[in-house]
């Protein structure tokens, strides 16, 4: 009896499919919230470790409006392990280079909003 109970349970493990892997930019988007992670935790407290997190902050939204019923911590406890030290300094520079992009665009509409009309 107990073996019936054994292999039932194997062969239910082989039918249930294992979780599928969020698509590439769901993916990457994770990627940066886990490099930024790491970085701003090994960080003192101060401006740079703000910038971090709100980078972390910026990436979790976009993880959230892409795939809003994902399990961010599950996600992130499968992706973490994965990323080595090099691997993290990548993944900064691209998501860096993101945020730098987005941060350049929020200038230029800044600056725009505070120029009067010409008339």
């Amino acid at each position: 009896m107990r073996q019936f109970f054994t292999a039932g349970f194997a062969g239910l493990a082989l039918a249930c499919p294992a979780a599928a892997q969020p698509p590439a930019p769901v993916e990457n988007d994770l990627k940066c919230v886990a490099a930024l992670l790491a970085i701003a935790g090994s960080m003192p407290e101060g401006a740079q470790r703000m910038q971090m997190a709100a980078g972390v902050m910026y990436f979790m939204g976009r993880v959230e409006g892409q795939a809003p019923t994902l399990d961010l911590k599950a996600e992130l406890q499968r992706i973490v392990p994965t990323l080595g030290s090099s691997q993290i300094e990548e993944e900064a520079r691209r998501c860096g280079a993101i945020l730098i992009e987005k941060g350049g665009r929020l200038q230029d509409i800044g600056k725009a909003l505070g120029q009067p009309e010409a008339q």
